[in-house]
């Protein structure tokens, strides 16, 4: 996702966790520094694009290979284990299925322990962010009132010499459901029910969240009621302190740049605004980013005008309120387009 970064990061913490192992760590070091390479070079305007992108299509082969050779390096080791009657790793074995998503600073890789479906975020060693997300998940562990409401938290792990996040996969990013506009509507209830509470928990604790959109509400549906729940705490803070350097997605960004309880919220209105906006995610400034900026503030502008959201008259557990003041405009846009 596109991301924007303002300042200096804040907080220190040391990456200790459990050991989890990936089978073979030389082979994702290797992957890591090509990734890391290859990164560099985009960043290179002289670089012919034709070789990068073929270069890119190579790492993408050797990671899915990997992914392959690890799957059967867990099935033998599970086999053996089951055999020997114990683990033949200090860790447990993560059995990966696949890495969804990379960067020059980590791979985010999906995969089974211990029978559970996991998700888990490796940093490279010298990869201070995820020092500080560690850091900053203890914090809100140790100041939230019930962490078990909360699911989307992760914990720290070892995955060989690299620090981790360890999280339970807890469904599919909202940005990738698709479903009749009925389903749709009944969803987006849900989302505004259970990512409020998940707020408020934190807002409570003294923490935002920081980044909240599409990509960090995670949803499914069992026995034909859906859930959400919110995901990736890198961009939390403490209300009371400097918000530092935080990765956002542009469009999904508070107008004001700002870490509070009232921006938590604002991001939330552009979550449920880009459900029912299909041009949400189409660039409007015909290749000129300035331009796309500027006209994608006006389009958050306009939302937050449909939900009456107004810092001023701000109070978190009227948003619900702001909710259906937003679906009411949009039919009565629907009810003129007709």
């Amino acid at each position: 996702g596109e991301g924007e970064g303002e300042g200096e990061g804040e907080g220190e913490g040391e990456g200790e966790g459990e050991g989890l192992e990936l089978c073979d760590n030389d082979t994702l070091k290797s992957l890591m520094e090509l990734v890391a390479e290859f990164k560099k070079k985009t960043k290179n305007a002289s670089v012919d694009r034709e070789s990068l992108l073929k270069e890119k299509e190579d790492i993408a082969a050797g990671m899915k290979a990997e992914v392959t050779r690890l799957q059967g390096a867990h099935s033998s080791t599970a086999s053996g284990s089951a055999a020997s009657g114990g683990a033949e790793s200090e860790g447990e074995v993560l059995g990966v299925e696949r890495c969804v998503a990379y960067s020059e600073e980590r791979f985010i890789l999906f995969g089974v322990l211990d029978g559970r479906r996991m998700v888990v975020k490796v940093g490279r060693e010298d990869d201070g962010r995820i020092q500080k997300e560690i850091a900053r998940l203890r914090e809100i562990k140790q100041a939230v009132t019930d962490v078990t409401l909360l699911p989307g938290l992760g914990k720290a792990v070892k995955v060989g010499k690299y620090d981790g996040v360890l999280m339970a996969n807890l469904g599919i990013p909202l940005e990738h459901v698709h479903c009749k506009i009925e389903e749709l509507q009944e969803l987006a209830d849900m989302v505004v029910k259970h990512v409020c509470a998940q707020l408020n928990l934190l807002h409570e604790a003294e923490f935002a969240m920081g980044d909240v959109h599409p990509g960090n509400v995670v949803v499914r549906k069992m026995d034909g009621r859906w859930s959400a729940t919110l995901i990736d705490f890198e961009s939390a803070r403490k209300l009371d302190a400097e918000p530092g350097k935080i990765y956002r997605r542009r469009r999904f960004a508070p107008l004001d740049g700002g870490v509070s309880k009232y921006a938590d919220f604002e991001m939330l209105c552009y979550t449920l605004a880009s459900m029912f906006d299909p041009t949400w995610y189409v660039a409007v400034g015909e290749g000129d980013e300035n331009a796309d900026n500027q006209k994608h503030r006006s389009l958050r502008k306009a939302v937050l005008r449909k939900f009456d959201f107004e810092m001023d008259t701000f109070e978190a557990e009227k948003f619900e309120d702001c909710w259906e003041k937003y679906k009411s405009a949009n039919d009565k846009e629907k009810a003129k387009s007709k």
